[in-house]
């Protein structure tokens, strides 16, 4: 299986899933047939992440990892003309040379289904300038000197859980 096999390889694949999945689902981001992405989109985003990347792919900092993840996915990765693969060692291709874009939504995620490569894992991810934006803002909450200058940790808060809305 795929996705086992990047396990395999890419240790911190699971616990940046898990983080990243709650940070979608506490804002409604989750779901594909609302928009969001789902589960499977989002390993394939960040194995295309440490692909893309090999140095942080052996980065033990789990903090870094996400931080990288947020910024190349809230404020570099160009979503209008670059779709992703990850096959192999991974690679971008350019969407219009691709069966993937959608004149309508340039603006979707594409990411070629590495088990099927005639079919678009990021079709239905019309939400994705909301998760962008999510990605974008925990980017700048992670990285802001006011934020990590303020009481957050007099408060009993951590600074990545300032990135989740958790219900008390």
């Amino acid at each position: 299986d795929f996705i086992l096999s990047a396990l395999e390889q890419f240790p911190a694949l699971k616990p940046l899933t898990l983080f990243l999945k709650f940070f979608l689902v506490s804002r409604e981001l989750n779901e594909t047939y609302t928009g969001g992405v789902g589960s499977y989109l989002l390993q394939l985003m960040i194995i295309s992440y440490f692909q893309m990347n090999p140095a942080r792919s052996l980065d033990l900092s789990l903090g870094s990892l996400l931080l990288g993840f947020f910024e190349l996915y809230g404020k570099h990765f160009n979503y209008e003309t670059v779709g992703i693969n990850v096959t192999g060692h991974g690679s971008y291709y350019l969407k219009r040379q691709s069966n993937f874009y959608n004149p309508e939504r340039p603006y979707l995620l594409s990411v070629q289904n590495p088990l099927d490569e005639f079919h678009d894992v990021g079709s239905n991810s019309w939400a994705i300038v909301k998760i962008r934006k999510a990605f974008q803002w925990a980017a700048f909450t992670l990285t802001n000197s006011s934020v990590l200058n303020s009481n957050w940790e007099e408060n009993g808060d951590s600074l990545i859980s300032r990135l989740l809305f958790i219900d008390e």
